[in-house]
């Protein structure tokens, strides 16, 4: 489990807002059910209101095993959805989804050789915003590790 509080203080956020501080509550928790399914989830809050839903930012998301960079072999793949409003995220990590962004995004990892591994992402989704504009992304990544 997992929680945080993030106060956020400049002009820019009152040039673009009407008010100075952006205050980020989350919280997120991971359980596995046994050594290969797992289930996680997350929400942030903003305290900033917005009519366009960018005041929150939820995940969730199941896992079925995951590739090791030593086990050659080794692979797991992931299905979840994200919602991660601009007000409420600082800066998201994930490699489907971006800032701004809600939709399903489905992802597999797959150890070719010892310490060389890959990763396959797609996401499909929209953007938060009234009338915002559909989002399809493939992101491809091949890591090697010493």
């Amino acid at each position: 489990m997992a929680a945080g509080f993030h106060s956020l203080k400049s002009q820019d956020l009152e040039t673009e807002l009407g008010t100075d501080t952006d205050n980020i509550w989350n919280l997120g928790f991971k359980y596995a059910f046994d050594k290969n399914v797992a289930v996680e989830a997350g929400y942030a809050a903003s305290d900033v209101d917005n009519t366009q839903d960018q005041d929150k930012a939820y995940t969730v998301q199941v896992s079925y095993k995951g590739a090791t960079p030593a086990d050659k072999g080794s692979f797991g793949y992931y299905a979840g959805y994200r919602h991660l409003g601009d007000l409420a995220t600082l800066a998201p990590t994930w490699d489907g989804a971006s800032q701004g962004e809600k939709g399903v995004e489905i992802g597999g990892t797959y150890t070719f050789d010892k310490n060389i591994m890959g990763t396959l992402i797609y996401f499909d989704g929209e953007e938060i915003e009234d009338g915002g504009r559909d989002v399809s992304k493939v992101f491809a990544n091949l890591d090697f590790f010493f």
